[in-house]
């Protein structure tokens, strides 16, 4: 088992709609840390597995930044769909890209 960091982030099952919230990944400081979803590097992978359906949710995290540096508004979205807006700075939007469409039978 290698290292990885957790993200705080909650979103629901692609496939049952239980709402996930222990979402990990390799892309971040791989110090088991707990990051935000604006802290994983560009390019890479959020997953977790849902324990109700055992579905494998993963996506691709693409970040697009302001062209200044100061405080920005930013807007997350999964498959083209807005899930929720918050303010980081020089982050104008944050992408999800569902990057698994498989089931877990684990």
């Amino acid at each position: 088992m290698g290292f990885f960091d957790y993200v705080r982030f909650e979103y629901p099952c692609k496939k049952c709609g239980t709402v996930l919230t222990d979402w990990q990944t390799k892309d971040g400081l791989m110090a088991i840390e707990t990051l935000e979803i604006g802290d994983i590097n560009n390019g890479g992978l959020i997953y977790t597995s849902c324990d109700n359906c055992n579905m494998w949710n993963q996506y691709k995290v693409t970040i697009n930044y302001n062209n200044d540096d100061i405080q920005g508004y930013v807007s997350v979205y999964i498959n083209g769909k807005k899930i929720y807006n918050s303010t980081q700075k020089m982050i104008s939007n944050i992408v999800l890209e569902d990057t698994a469409d498989f089931e877990d039978n684990a």
